[in-house]
């Protein structure tokens, strides 16, 4: 069982021909499985019986849909048999920049301009987030990590019992996650950037 149905069938086939992958342990049963093209495939739950799993994946496409106007578009959940211990609950997302890769990889350049540049997109990403995420109906993770250069989220998503609609000072969070950044990357350089954060 797959959803969405058609779409994610093809995310799926497009992940696995991807190449090499590393998986790690999460522990309880939970793995995360990251390729080198960036997929992420993360199952948290095994259940003993495919009704219990039917249930879960119901569960979760179920947010996945309610947040479909702040989550990246490319992802799936979907159910598998796992021959050993029953059926396992997966969600796929696709690879897509954050906003901590856009600074860190402008940071590398140690060019002023660049550096300016990739500051202001993480600073229209914050106003995005500020300004679209308060409508949400659930609180998703606010990072520099899990926040794309479009604004989406495009982290994996909690799980369903994790899910709050507990509001918080995103946009407060992503700038001071950006000022650590700067500042640690850069030292005393990093103050000429502080005033585009204003």
């Amino acid at each position: 069982m797959i959803w969405p149905p058609l779409e994610g069938r093809a995310l799926l086939n497009e992940a696995l021909s991807s190449s090499t992958s590393v998986s790690s342990s999460l522990g309880h049963g939970a793995w995360l499985l990251t390729t080198t093209d960036g997929w992420r495939l993360h199952t948290p739950a095994v259940f003993a019986d495919m009704d219990s799993a039917r249930d879960a994946v119901i569960a979760w496409a179920a947010a996945h849909a309610r947040l479909s106007s702040w989550i990246s578009a490319r992802r799936c959940v979907l159910v598998a048999d796992d021959d050993e211990i029953g059926w396992r609950l997966w969600q796929l997302v696709a690879p897509a920049p954050t906003l901590w890769s856009r600074v860190s990889s402008a940071l590398l350049t140690r060019d002023a301009i660049v550096i300016t540049a990739a500051v202001e997109d993480v600073i229209a990403a914050c106003d995005v987030v500020d300004g679209s995420w308060r409508e949400s109906p659930f609180a998703l993770p606010c990072t520099l990590e899990t926040v794309g250069v479009d604004g989406f989220f495009v982290a994996l998503m909690p799980e369903v019992e994790r899910l709050t609609s507990e509001t918080s000072d995103r946009r407060g969070r992503l700038v001071r996650q950006l000022v650590r950044l700067l500042r640690s990357t850069l030292g005393s350089d990093a103050e000429l950037y502080l005033p585009l954060l204003e």
